[in-house]
């Protein structure tokens, strides 16, 4: 904020944190498929049976329910960025258009 009571807003730096979260939830997703695949590993080549085993095999169904989540959040959080933006710029288009 200003010294003189105004709110600015950088359409530009919202664009820039809609850009780091899209990359950040691929990145998480594919982090998160190569620890699908290491615990697939362990579970048919390490531990092959037993409560561990079927404990593990319990626990990625869980983690399997993420997959795809995270690009799903991104996306939402995307679009509440362009929505809040398109908001502000409806809002003060008054600013630099008059009435």
């Amino acid at each position: 904020m200003q010294g003189n009571g105004c709110l600015k807003i950088n359409d530009d730096e919202f664009y820039s944190y809609k850009t780091m979260i899209s990359e950040m939830a691929g990145l998480l997703e594919e982090k998160l498929s190569a620890y699908m695949y290491i615990m697939q590993t362990v579970c048919n080549d390490g531990i092959i049976s037993g409560n561990v085993h079927d404990n593990l095999k319990e626990y990625m169904e869980a983690v399997r329910l993420m997959e795809g989540q995270l690009l799903l959040l991104s996306s939402a959080l995307g679009s509440n960025i362009d929505a809040f933006i398109s908001e502000i710029d409806e809002l003060d288009k008054n600013l630099y258009y008059g009435y």
